[in-house]
């Protein structure tokens, strides 16, 4: 299921207080007062109205198959009624067919609302198409796979971390029994993971789950690429914090290496990754090695 997604702040932007109550009508938004909600209202009417509408919709076609379903079954049951069943199955194709075409606008407006920060109204967009999604394809299905993964990167870059891993946590389920336990779209889930801990600063959990990430990758492609690089280095990184220099070391040469042969040795990308490992060795007063590496820059 898609979790609620409430922001915490007063959905009126001229204030930066904490929400205290819900808009009654959507259970979407927060406000901090009755007068921000009155200033806000203008804004947040179509919005507010929008979902009411959609989720209406969605009801309706779900409730439509529902009963479609139900005569089917019935009339399979009396022979004498083969024909009232035929009618049953090409009106439910028909209710299917708008299901798809509705599931699949849905899904497309989410999207917009993400790329536009417009996180509540996305996160109402992806609700109804999964919605839509798991009662034509069933629970575990690509569509739901991908939504539950879109809406766990919105509750990620909202600060909402139990929500994110929710999220990715059903999203890495769904991939694991679509695709085999060695697919792209396990890896990033537990990329995904890997960084929501990350972020928590739980150092551990996140460098287990960056690690399964990167078997992933490497299983699927013998070449080394820039997405196992950036995850070594996020590793080393976290390395780092914890004071394990040696470990954090091992690490970002490694992400260098794997530079070096995807980019080649002078590209701006290695360069680049040679100059923060030079800042690394200086902050471990290495300094000769920071000279050293430095001037392969050159």
């Amino acid at each position: 299921m898609v979790v609620a997604f409430v922001q915490r702040k007063c959905k009126n932007e001229a204030c930066e207080k904490e929400g205290k109550f819900l808009c009654v009508a959507c259970n979407t938004v927060k406000y901090c007062s009755r007068e921000c909600q009155k200033t806000h209202w203008p804004t947040h009417k179509e919005p507010c109205k929008e979902k009411k509408h959609i989720e209406t919709k969605t009801s309706e076609l779900l409730s439509q198959l529902d009963d479609l379903d139900k005569r089917i079954a019935l009339n399979a049951k009396t022979p004498k009624l083969n024909r009232a069943q035929s009618l049953a199955k090409k009106d439910r194709s028909l209710v299917e067919g708008e299901c798809k075409e509705l599931a699949s606008k849905f899904f497309s407006a989410a999207l917009y609302y993400k790329g536009n920060k417009e996180f509540d109204r996305a996160i109402v967009y992806f609700r109804q198409s999964i919605n839509l999604f798991r009662r034509l394809n069933g629970d575990i299905c690509k569509e739901a796979g991908t939504i539950l993964h879109n809406t766990g990167l919105i509750f990620e870059e909202n600060n909402m971390f139990d929500g994110a891993l929710e999220l990715y946590r059903e999203s890495l389920d769904v991939n694991r029994r679509l695709f085999s336990e060695t697919s792209k779209e396990v890896a990033l889930t537990y990329y995904n993971i890997g960084l929501v801990h990350a972020k928590q600063k739980i150092v551990d959990v996140a460098i287990e789950y960056y690690d399964q990430a990167v078997n992933i990758f490497l299983e699927i492609s013998t070449d080394e690429t820039r997405d196992v690089a950036d995850i070594v280095w996020k590793i080393g990184a976290l390395l780092q914090e914890t004071g394990d220099a040696v470990a954090a070391q091992e690490r970002f040469l490694r992400a260098l290496d794997i530079y070096k042969s995807v980019f080649g040795e002078s590209s701006m990308e290695t360069v680049s990754m040679m100059n923060n490992i030079a800042t690394f060795y200086q902050s471990t007063q290495q300094y000769d090695k920071a000279i050293d590496i430095l001037q392969q820059c050159l």
